[in-house]
């Protein structure tokens, strides 16, 4: 009930994340303005095991928006995915 600005964010990755979890979290902030999904960067991860996960496509990403706009209209995706070197 506060008027202070928040913004609610989820980094969505891969073996922790799926469309449906995106979506029951969209549901919890229904009501709720701002809501970034963000891309998953493998890059210099804490637990070194996150560092050979491909992140989510840009396809996933826009599904996964999609899914989360149906409870919050102004949600977002922020950043880009990072491409794996083979």
């Amino acid at each position: 009930s506060s008027d202070v600005e928040r913004e609610f964010r989820t980094t969505v990755v891969p073996l922790m994340h799926s469309p449906s979890d995106v979506a029951s979290i969209a549901e919890m902030l229904e009501g709720e303005e701002r809501y970034a999904l963000q891309h998953f960067s493998p890059k210099a991860t804490i637990d070194p095991r996150y560092a050979e996960l491909k992140p989510f496509t840009e396809d996933d990403m826009q599904a996964m928006l999609e899914q989360a706009q149906r409870f919050i209209p102004g949600a977002v995706v922020r950043g880009a995915p990072q491409a794996m070197e083979d």
